[in-house]
Order: structure tokens, then C-alpha cells, then sequence
């Protein structure tokens, strides 16, 4: 659930520009740092997010 979050962000910024516009030893380090991206950034948010609202909840579990 939590890679839907960033995913469109990353793809649509991904398809925006060309990287290979600006020569391919720029272009292919760009992609693997773009789809790491698309992979990481959504899965920490979205762990980071369930794990706040697990600690919430035993908080208020605990009244």
C-alpha cells in the first residue's frame, strides 16, 4: 500500500526528462538512482508510517 504513495511522483518526474539528452555515462547511473528510489523512498514512508500508528494505538490502548 505505501508505494502508491511516492511512486507517481517518481515515475512522472522520471518520463518528464530525457536523461540520455545529456549523454549516456550521466543517463544510466541516473536511472538505477531513480528506480532505488521509486523502490526506497515509498517503502521507508510507508513502514515509518505504520509504525507510528502502531505506537499510537498501544498509547491509547494503555488509558
Amino acid at each position: 500500500m505505501g508505494i502508491f504513495f511516492l511512486h507517481p511522483i517518481l515515475i512522472h518526474l522520471m518520463h518528464a526528462l530525457n536523461p540520455f539528452a545529456w549523454g549516456s555515462g550521466f543517463a544510466w547511473p541516473l536511472i538505477f538512482i531513480v528506480g532505488f528510489l521509486n523502490v526506497i523512498v515509498p517503502l521507508v514512508t510507508w513502514l515509518l508510517f505504520t509504525k507510528t500508528v502502531h505506537w499510537v494505538l498501544q498509547k491509547i490502548r494503555t488509558f
